[in-house]
């Protein structure tokens, strides 16, 4: 089994809390500097169900335009 873990995506509930300040914050932590869209997920999702992937077991694919990497 394998999972996604997305990153910062533009939602109904991120809308409520964030103000330009934070979103410079957040996109200047970012090597992308650029929120996710849900094609991004979609496409990770799409290849772990193709059979590019089918030895693939037991890992979370992080969709986060870097972030990890940046040490969120």
């Amino acid at each position: 089994m394998n999972s996604i873990a997305p990153g910062w995506f533009p939602t109904e509930m991120t809308k409520q809390v964030m103000d330009e300040e934070r979103k410079r914050l957040i996109l200047n932590r970012m090597p992308m500097h650029a929120f996710g869209e849900a094609k991004d997920l979609g496409a990770m999702a799409a290849f772990l169900l193709s059979e590019h992937a089918r030895y693939i077991t037991g890992v979370d694919y992080a969709v986060d335009g870097g972030a990890l990497a940046y040490g969120f």
